[in-house]
C-alpha cells in the first residue's frame, strides 16, 4: 500500500547483512565469529507410554466430527428474523455470518497447535470449549418462551489461549456487541447439534486426561535431553538451555515439571517468560521481569556485571513464548529447543538467532526440534482437512471460496521442506 518511492529511501539507508556478506567482508577479529552449527535434531516421541492409548491419528479423527457450531448461532436464525439482525451484525469490514466461521476455523486451527504443543495445552482448550457449549445448553433448557431472553455472541478477545500471531486477527478486535433473541432462531435444532460437539468433546478429554506428566513421553523426551546436555556439554561445562513453545499454558506446564527436575537432579536454576503471565524462576527473591531473567540466563552476552542492581545467579534453563523470539542477545546459550514447531517459518529463523550470533563464546551450537509423532504428509494432510472439513456445507455462509491462503500454502511448503 506503500507509494514506492519509500522503498527506495529504504534501499538507500538500510544494508541487509547476511551471515556470509558478514564473514567474507568484514574484519571480525574483535568480536568473534559466529559459531558452527550442529546438525537439528528431530524428535517424534508418541503422545504417552499407556497402554492402548490415543494416538494423534485417532485425536485428528475425532476432531474431523465437530462441528463446533457453538461459534456459529448465526446459522440458527430463522429465515423469516434475518433481515431484523442484518444491519446489527454487519459492517464495512466483515459479515457477522463471515466473523463466526473465522471464529471456528481459528478455533478448529487452534485445537490441532494447542496438541501439537502439549496434551497439558490441548486438554484446557477441549476442556473451555465444552464448558461453554454446556453453559448455552443450559441456557436452551432454561428458556422461557415469553422471556425475550437474549444470548451473547461468542468473544474471544480476553482468550490468552490463541498464539500471538493468531491474536493480530481481526476477530480479536469483535467483542459481545450484539445479541440474539432465542425465540429468533431454530435453537432446537442448535441445541441438537451442541449435544453431538459435547459428546465428542468429552469423549476426547476422557481420552486424553490419564496423560499425566509422568505418562507424557514428550515431556520425558525434554528431560531425557537436558539431563544429557548437563551431563555431556557441547561446549566445555555450558549447561544452559532455551526451550521454545508458541503457548502460554505449554510453558507454564514445562515449568512446573521442568524446574523441580532440573533443581533436584542438578541443582539448576530455571526461569519461564511469556508475554501474558509474570515470569517465574526458582531463584529465590529474584525479580522476575523480564531484563533481570534474561541477564541472569546470558550474564556475558547481557553485561551482568556493569548493573549493581541484577543479582550475581546464574539461570541455566529458561523456558519462553516467542515474546523473546526477536531482538534478544543470548549466545551464553548453546543449545535451543522447539518444543513446538511454530507454522510461521520466520518465528523458527528468530527463535534460533537468539543464540545463532555474532561473538558467541560457544564453538558449536545445537537445535532440536520436537515433532508430532505422524508422518509430515499425514500431518499435513489432517491439517487440511481438519480445516476444510469444519461444515463444508457452512461454507456457504461465508462467501469466501478461498478454503486455504496463498500465504498457508506457503507454510505448507516450508513445512515439508
Amino acid at each position: 500500500m506503500l507509494d514506492f518511492d519509500f522503498f527506495e529511501v529504504l534501499d538507500s539507508v538500510t544494508i541487509a547483512r547476511s551471515r556470509k556478506h558478514i564473514q567474507k567482508y568484514y574484519d571480525t577479529t574483535d568480536i568473534g565469529t559466529f559459531p558452527t552449527r550442529l546438525t537439528p535434531i528431530s524428535k517424534r516421541p508418541p503422545l504417552t507410554d499407556l497402554t492402548d492409548a490415543i494416538t494423534y491419528n485417532q485425536i485428528f479423527e475425532h476432531l474431523m466430527m465437530l462441528t463446533l457450531s457453538i461459534y456459529t448461532p448465526s446459522l440458527f436464525i430463522l429465515a423469516g428474523k434475518i433481515d431484523k439482525y442484518a444491519e446489527l451484525f454487519d459492517d464495512d469490514r466483515l459479515t457477522q455470518a463471515g466473523r463466526e466461521q473465522g471464529i471456528k476455523r481459528l478455533t478448529a486451527i487452534n485445537l490441532m497447535k494447542r496438541m501439537e504443543s502439549s496434551v497439558y495445552s490441548f486438554n484446557l482448550t477441549i476442556t473451555r470449549i465444552n464448558n461453554l457449549i454446556s453453559d448455552t445448553i443450559d441456557t436452551i433448557d432454561a428458556y422461557d418462551k415469553h422471556s425475550n431472553q437474549q444470548l451473547d455472541l461468542t468473544d474471544i478477545s480476553d482468550f490468552d489461549e490463541f498464539d500471538g500471531e493468531d491474536q493480530n486477527d481481526d476477530l480479536f478486535t469483535f467483542g459481545k456487541k450484539v445479541k440474539i433473541d432465542l425465540a429468533d432462531m431454530d435453537y432446537p435444532s442448535w441445541r441438537q447439534s451442541l449435544v453431538k460437539d459435547k459428546e465428542v468433546l468429552e469423549l476426547i478429554s476422557l481420552m486424553v486426561e490419564d496423560i499425566t506428566a509422568e505418562h507424557d513421553s514428550k515431556l520425558q523426551e525434554l528431560l531425557s535431553i537436558l539431563s544429557k546436555k548437563v551431563t555431556n556439554p557441547i561446549n566445555e561445562s555450558n549447561k544452559k538451555v532455551i526451550i521454545f513453545t508458541a503457548f502460554a499454558d505449554t510453558a507454564q506446564y514445562l515449568y512446573d515439571n521442568v524446574s523441580v527436575y532440573m533443581k533436584n537432579k542438578f541443582g539448576l536454576d530455571t526461569a519461564m517468560i511469556s508475554g501474558s503471565v509474570e515470569g517465574k524462576s526458582t531463584v529465590a527473591g529474584l525479580r522476575n521481569d523480564l531484563n533481570t531473567v534474561l541477564t541472569c540466563f546470558s550474564p556475558k552476552s547481557k553485561d551482568r556485571d556493569l548493573f549493581a542492581t541484577i543479582p550475581k545467579v546464574d539461570i541455566d534453563i529458561l523456558i519462553a513464548t516467542d515474546c523473546i523470539s526477536e531482538g534478544q542477545n543470548l549466545q551464553d546459550c548453546d543449545y535451543l529447543i522447539n518444543y513446538d514447531i511454530h507454522w510461521n517459518p520466520v518465528r523458527i529463523i528468530q527463535r534460533f538467532g537468539r543464540i545463532d550470533r555474532i561473538g558467541s563464546k560457544n564453538s558449536v551450537i545445537q537445535l532440536v526440534n520436537f515433532w508430532p509423532d505422524v508422518t509430515l504428509d499425514e500431518y499435513i494432510d489432517l491439517k487440511t482437512k481438519v480445516e476444510t472439513r469444519m461444515k463444508i456445507v457452512d461454507m456457504t455462509a461465508t462467501g469466501d471460496d478461498n478454503i486455504i491462503s496463498e500465504e498457508e500454502k506457503a507454510d505448507l511448503e516450508y513445512r515439508k521442506s
